[in-house]
């Protein structure tokens, strides 16, 4: 191995308190509920939300809307507790209460502002991600199963990235290309806004082949626009990371 794992992914890229955005793809949702799990039981209280949509979770309390007390009283209980608004297909989708304002009540707000439909990359439209703007740190997710595959098979709306990746649809994609995505202000650091800090996880590292990949890419990353990366397997249980720039 490149580097040694560590068990924890917060052991990795540890977020300050507050609001932190995740992004693209590849795992995206998993890791979200990784980081919660992690944080609570360091003693934080965790409210899960989205700004876009995500699934119903089935393995913490979910409010339709803010209700101070009730959320207290859950937070009491299990330090987790996710808030989101019905949705179509058991989805829950924003909240409608402003982030700034649900941030109060926890340590930590964790909110999925990205979808990707499953697919391991993505390049945003012109109306994603939704970012709150009180966000102190978004994080990318990147997964590396989409490394060798066709850009029509593994990029969601792919089409939007032909030109930052001077590719076509049956060209496939490269560790170059996670560069590109990871970097560009049009792609995964799109809607990052001064002052907020930006950070990289490649996640499905579930193999020796697929984390020295990830740490190929890690190790190609700028320092000045990417300021920390972590490789992953949440199935694992594994996560690396080494400093870049």
């Amino acid at each position: 191995m490149p580097v040694s794992a560590e068990r924890n992914i917060t052991d990795c890229i540890l977020p300050e308190k507050g609001v932190v955005s995740f992004v693209g793809g590849g795992g995206k949702t998993s890791l979200l509920f990784r980081y919660a799990k992690e944080l609570s039981a360091s003693g934080n209280r965790i409210i899960i939300s989205t700004s876009t949509h995500m699934f119903r979770p089935d393995t913490v309390p979910v409010l339709d809307d803010l209700d101070p007390e009730t959320v207290s009283k859950r937070l009491a209980e299990g330090r987790i507790v996710c808030i989101g608004k019905p949705a179509e297909n058991g989805k829950i989708t924003n909240p409608g209460t402003d982030f700034s304002v649900i941030r109060q009540f926890c340590d930590y707000l964790l909110v999925e502002a990205d979808g990707a439909k499953k697919m391991p990359l993505k390049v945003p439209a012109p109306h994603e991600p939704v970012i709150p703007e009180c966000s102190g740190h978004v994080i990318a997710v990147m997964g590396l199963d989409g490394c060798g595959k066709k850009a029509s098979e593994c990029l969601f709306r792919h089409e939007l990235a032909y030109g930052m990746l001077r590719i076509g649809p049956e060209n496939r994609i490269g560790p170059d290309h996670y560069k590109i995505l990871a970097e560009s202000p049009e792609a995964l650091r799109k809607n990052v806004l001064p002052g907020m800090k930006y950070s990289v996880i490649l996640n499905k590292a579930d193999t020796d082949a697929s984390v020295r990949l990830g740490m190929q890419i890690l190790k190609s990353l700028d320092g000045t626009v990417v300021d920390s990366c972590a490789v992953s397997s949440v199935w694992k249980e594994r996560f690396y990371h080494e400093s870049i720039g």
